[in-house]
């Protein structure tokens, strides 16, 4: 897991072996969800998963340095 915090962004490869990853996870949650409707909560899930990947991607979030800059220079204020 520790590879994913390497990198800026997730890439398509890294955000599919978290889907795998988090797979079994899933899969024991929908395990009170009746059989007919399992395939299409995982999915559901899935989607909201990457969703969520990509906008974390977008985000631009500043290092530790600016974050510290960027309070001072409000303190100052």
């Amino acid at each position: 897991m520790d590879s994913f915090c390497k990198h800026e962004n997730i890439t398509q490869i890294e955000q599919e072996e978290l889907l795998q990853m988090l797979t079994p996870l899933i899969k024991k949650c929908l395990y009170n969800v009746s059989y007919q409707e399992r395939e299409d909560f995982e999915q559901d899930i899935k989607l909201k998963l990457l969703d969520r990947f990509n906008f974390i991607n977008d985000q631009e979030v500043p290092g530790f340095w600016e974050f510290a800059i960027q309070k001072e220079a409000q303190k100052n204020i």
